[in-house]
């Protein structure tokens, strides 16, 4: 090794792809300890530094490995997510009883502004809000940051959701005392967790560490490992860290003044957010390592996101939850594979430096402008790409069911009557025995609605919603549109 052995290292355990092949081909050449004599001590340091960073990285993707496909399992399986909601979903139910008092004492001060305001708010952290905001970083130069966000919201959304519907724990504003501030899609979808919480908290916590920790260009780390601006800029680290808490407690203040959640939703949204920041910062490095030079990550990745949608639990009436989910694996399908074919041209260091030199600085009228251009160009190409796509996906996705033998439907009015049953928890319910208020839990209906989930997918007589499929290749396309397409024409456009 060279007198920058530590920096080669660190190098190597942050980046697994980089370099390896050279350190390898070293260690190969003569055992361990012949290398480890051959060392000044300043070499054996670094070593040791590498290695025990390499054993620590290493636990981390294990556990995190161990981690998703436990929560897979739990999903794919009815025995035992079932199990999981007959234990929870009682207390779940209990805490939203008793904690209806708190949620009115927030809304006595409400007024029309006040609703319109928390509504407008929570609408940042809705899935068409990022599905608006991220194409926009890739397009300003922010390739890294994006495709790094994109897939870790869409873990987000998917946790978020699935636990919703495994647990199946109403909203309040079924209870005394309790109102609706503004009616919406949301009202539709169970209660706990908040997803408004977990996805506030986890992109701007996240967003906040990924410029501390990597640089305002997103691609050059100090060269300690240490945050950038822990001692230069540390007034500007606060600032922005009060902003990030501000801004999430207010979020989640909107969400008990609407009435949309009790505080064991907002509670148990904080604890998942912070889960989901520890894994993804801990495995973030390796996580676009896979995504840039991954082998055959175009072959398993369609693999990998139809096995999400097919794992996702059963809940006791349909929600829009399962579209959210399907929205992102598709888009998350989409990006993956582009970054992977046009990372050299639109997604590398390079890349992004170019870009960002071309931009300028976004505060000045130059850098605003040079991004309206982009982002005009880009949304009306990723408009037209999702709409092509829509149809061709119509036209496609019923001759391959047929093909395969499978009866599918797309249009709600061909769905079984089971398919088309929607009620929100304050009127009739699907699920017979709950009641009005939504409170009331018949475990033996609940067991048959989801008992068989595995099973009836498998077998050749089940309808299936055949707006799944067509909804994940049209976002696979929006995804594939924002990262390679978009890109391309903003070269031939020149902006």
């Amino acid at each position: 090794m060279t007198g920058s052995a530590a920096e080669q290292v660190r190098a190597v355990v942050r980046h697994p792809y980089d370099g390896v092949d050279t350190i390898v081909d070293q260690l190969a050449a003569d055992r361990l300890s012949c290398v480890l004599e051959e060392y000044d001590e300043r070499q054996k340091a670094a070593f040791q530094l590498g290695y025990s960073a390499g054993v620590s990285d290493s636990l981390v993707l294990v556990g995190m490995g161990v981690a998703a496909l436990s929560f897979l399992l739990v999903c794919l399986l009815p025995s035992v997510y079932l199990q999981i909601r007959e234990k929870v979903r009682p207390w779940a139910i209990n805490r939203v009883q008793q904690e209806s008092s708190i949620i009115a004492w927030f809304q006595r001060g409400h007024s029309p502004l006040l609703d319109t305001i928390h509504s407008t708010l929570s609408a940042t952290c809705g899935v068409e809000f990022y599905i608006s905001i991220l194409p926009l970083m890739f397009w300003i130069g922010e390739s890294r940051a994006a495709r790094l966000t994109t897939v870790f919201m869409a873990t987000c959304i998917y946790v978020g959701n699935a636990v919703k519907d495994t647990v199946c724990s109403p909203r309040p504003f079924n209870q005394n005392g309790v109102r609706l501030a503004v009616k919406c899609e949301g009202d539709q979808e169970y209660g706990l967790p908040s997803t408004h919480t977990i996805n506030t908290i986890a992109l701007f916590v996240y967003l906040l560490h990924y410029y501390q920790y990597y640089g305002l260009d997103g691609v050059s780390r100090h060269p300690t490992g240490n945050y950038i601006y822990e001692n230069a800029h540390e007034v500007t680290v606060m600032a922005l860290l009060v902003f990030v808490i501000g801004w999430c407690c207010t979020i989640m203040y909107g969400r008990l003044y609407l009435g949309m959640h009790s505080p064991v939703d907002i509670m148990s949204g904080v604890v998942i957010a912070a889960v989901l920041l520890t894994f993804h910062i801990s495995c973030e490095d390796f996580i676009d390592a896979w995504m840039t030079r991954g082998t055959l990550l175009p072959v398993y990745q369609p693999i990998f996101c139809t096995l999400l949608v097919w794992c996702y639990p059963k809940p006791m009436r349909r929600t829009p939850s399962y579209n959210y989910v399907t929205y992102f694996a598709g888009t998350v399908l989409g990006v993956t594979c582009s970054v992977w074919f046009f990372y050299a041209e639109y997604h590398s260091p390079e890349a992004m430096r170019r870009t960002i030199a071309a931009r300028g600085s976004l505060l000045s009228l130059a850098g605003i402008w040079w991004a309206l251009k982009r982002s005009l160009v880009g949304f009306i190409i990723v408009l037209a790409a999702r709409a092509v796509m829509k149809q061709i996906a119509v036209l496609i996705v019923p001759l391959v069911a047929s093909l395969l033998g499978f009866e599918i439907y797309i249009d709600d009015n061909d769905a079984p009557d089971a398919a088309r049953k929607k009620t929100d928890d304050g009127s009739k319910d699907a699920v017979k025995g709950e009641t009005n208020d939504g409170m009331a839990l018949n475990k033996g209906r609940a067991k048959r609605t989801a008992s068989g989930t595995l099973l009836s997918a498998l077998s050749g007589n089940v309808v299936r919603d055949g707006k799944v499929p067509i909804r994940m290749i049209t976002y696979a396309a929006v995804g594939w549109s924002v990262t390679s397409t978009v890109p391309w024409v903003f070269d031939w456009l020149e902006i």
